[in-house]
């Protein structure tokens, strides 16, 4: 396989194209996944060519991948024209195995000696926080997707889980604070981050950010509404783009004042004059207790930012919303799921290696994962988990990841993964993307 990069420097951006052939026959290679940075990505087409225009660095780090061929990683600081770089094709020894069904679990890692907290899969590793006999945490690892512990570290019991923001860097978090999680072949290291650092739930409202735009909400866990803001660094610039508002809580919450006493009403309104960005609702809400109650159900809206847009799921008028990365509204997509669906979970889970984004549903313990297509509104069955009550489902590269342990059952929890399988969709089902 053989790779050629021309690299034009621009003023802001670089434009990064290249032809895949195969090395042995010189034949174009295609459908091959070419990341940059991480972030952005092309598939070669039916001449194994592709083109990237992005953001100018010093240097881009380059992944490769094809089902045919073992995967190329590499960082390119300047490339010369007609760059050949051959790939070996991919060729796996299979050991002995017996046939199962395609859709049985696959456990990855267990241990007598401790059960599974919480874990986030990244490109090749997974970060995983484990507890011991008492039910505590007690071990930070990364392993391979086999399993294999590649470094280990032990932590405090006080730790609550893992959460990455948008750079996909991981941190491990209690409630006082959050560090950086860092690993390499000399071990596994805990960052303790800046106090003037923005707080975790600030750093998880990031939703993208490079040199030129910062894109954020204002989400807060108590407030029935929140704001998608557009930051740009160079002139300060600084704009609200959309709002995402519950109406039946914010009548609610805007309610709560009207239940105080008349001295407590102006002691909420005293409050709030000296809190810029508050009014006396929102100090009425504080004080009654509004979100701690047990009924509470707080705003649903996620946002994420796949390879080329900014995607907002808005639950309360029913609707996709895809922005571009300069926060242009590209189309408003109407969606049904959050009502059709029985026992919906009130969860979005996005696969950041395919760009697909999935949605669940729980029927007598069992949790059915659902495509959902952003184009058209719809969504479609994939795959029935085979274990009752999984937890901390996630979804990477095609794989559906949860911790299990069976009920009134004394096992440690343990993490399987089980195959998405290919979906077969009619032109109508798939949706037109324009």
């Amino acid at each position: 396989m053989a790779l050629f990069i021309n690299l034009f420097a621009q003023t802001d951006t670089v434009v990064i194209s290249g032809r895949l052939i195969d090395a042995s026959i010189e034949k174009p290679v295609a459908n091959a996944h070419i990341v940059i940075n991480l972030k952005y990505i092309q598939i070669s087409d039916s001449s194994g060519k592709f083109t990237f225009k992005i953001p100018a660095g010093k240097q881009f780090y380059v992944y490769i991948s094809h089902l045919q061929y073992n995967s190329l990683r590499f960082n390119m600081y300047c490339c010369p024209k007609d760059t050949v770089i051959a790939l070996t094709p991919r060729i796996i020894e299979l050991k002995p195995f017996q046939v199962t069904s395609p859709d049985i679990p696959v456990k990855i890692t267990s241990s007598v000696d401790f059960h599974f907290f919480d874990y986030i899969p990244l490109e090749n590793r997974l970060v995983i926080m484990t507890g011991d006999a008492r039910n505590k945490p007690s071990k930070l690892m990364v392993t391979d997707f086999e399993g294999n512990i590649l470094v280990q570290k032990s932590i405090s019991p006080e730790f609550q889980g893992l959460f990455t923001d948008y750079e996909n860097r991981v941190f491990i978090y209690n409630k006082r604070k959050y560090f950086r999680v860092l690993y390499n072949s000399f071990g596994l290291f805990l960052l303790p981050v800046d106090q003037r650092s923005p707080s975790k739930e600030q750093l998880q409202n990031i939703v993208s950010a490079d040199q030129f735009r910062i894109i954020f909400t204002n989400q807060q866990y108590r407030l029935p509404y929140f704001k998608l803001f557009y930051y740009r660094p160079q002139d300060s610039a600084l704009k609200d783009f959309y709002k995402v508002i519950d109406p039946v809580l914010d009548w609610q919450y805007y309610y709560e004042y009207y239940k105080l006493t008349n001295a407590e009403k102006a002691y909420a309104s005293r409050i709030a004059y000296h809190y810029k960005g508050y009014d006396k609702h929102d100090i009425a809400a504080i004080m009654t207790g509004f979100a701690d109650d047990w009924m509470y159900e707080p705003l649903y809206a996620p946002v994420f930012k796949t390879y080329t847009d900014i995607v907002l799921f808005d639950h309360y008028t029913h609707q996709v919303c895809i922005f571009s990365q300069d926060t242009v509204l590209i189309k408003k997509t109407p969606i049904a799921y959050h009502h059709e669906l029985k026992n919906w979970n009130r969860q979005i889970i996005h696969d950041p290696v395919f760009d697909q984004f999935y949605t669940s549903a729980t029927k007598n313990g069992y949790v059915t994962i659902y495509g959902i297509n952003i184009h058209n509104g719809r969504h479609y069955p994939v795959l029935t988990l085979k274990h009752r009550y999984p937890e901390n489902i996630k979804i990477y590269a095609g794989k559906v990841y949860y911790i299990y342990r069976p009920v009134e059952s004394l096992q440690k929890k343990s993490l399987y993964f089980q195959n998405i399988p290919p979906v077969n969709l009619s032109n109508e089902e798939i949706g037109d993307k324009n």
